[in-house]
């Protein structure tokens, strides 16, 4: 006479993980959401309000002599309309701080997006700078160090973030556990 067995694995412990897995994008937006929101003013604080250094226009806005030449007449002229804010002697810009404060972060689902929406952005961003320009960067602009440092800031920015959403998603799932909405049996 043939013999069956029949072996039934119990997997009851793991009805709490594949709970976990089966909300793990949704948690991960809220916690993502909730963070930013929260916390975008603590993020953004050190972009918005660094100091960019000095005036970048120190009689350099282009390599090419006669461009340059152009630009400074154009320069000069809007200084002396009102369009440009600078000093009427020196003829240095005077920064307004307005680009630096356009910077925002929002979050949809498990996205983070940083970005700064001011027309003047792509004369003082490297990238942006050089594109305006025709594939040449602002001399002035590049000696400041300014895109630079804007760039480390928001990348500090984002590196906080990214810190403060995998603690919080750690503390969600802690506290979810703790709750008993999750049923998490570890048998070793």
């Amino acid at each position: 006479m043939p013999i069956r067995m029949t072996v039934r694995i119990e997997n009851k412990e793991l009805d709490g993980y594949r709970l976990l897995v089966g909300n793990a994008n949704r948690m991960i937006a809220e916690v993502v959401g909730a963070t930013v929101k929260k916390h975008q003013p603590r993020y953004l604080e050190p972009v918005r309000t660094a100091d960019p250094g000095p005036s970048q226009h120190s009689g350099r806005w282009s390599t090419i002599p006669a461009d340059n030449a152009r630009a400074r007449r154009g320069y000069w002229a809007r200084v002396r309309s009102g369009q440009i804010n600078a000093d009427p002697v020196t003829g240095a810009y005077i920064r307004s701080g307005d680009i630096a404060r356009q910077w925002q972060m929002n979050a949809k689902r498990n996205r983070v997006a940083l970005f700064n929406d001011s027309p003047a952005i792509k004369y003082v961003s490297t990238l942006g700078a050089i594109l305006a320009r025709g594939g040449q960067p602002n001399p002035g602009h590049i000696l400041t160090g300014w895109p630079q440092k804007n760039t480390a800031l928001a990348i500090v920015a984002v590196n906080t973030m990214v810190n403060d959403v995998q603690s919080g998603i750690a503390a969600t799932t802690k506290a979810s556990i703790k709750a008993g909405s999750l049923k998490v049996v570890i048998h070793g």
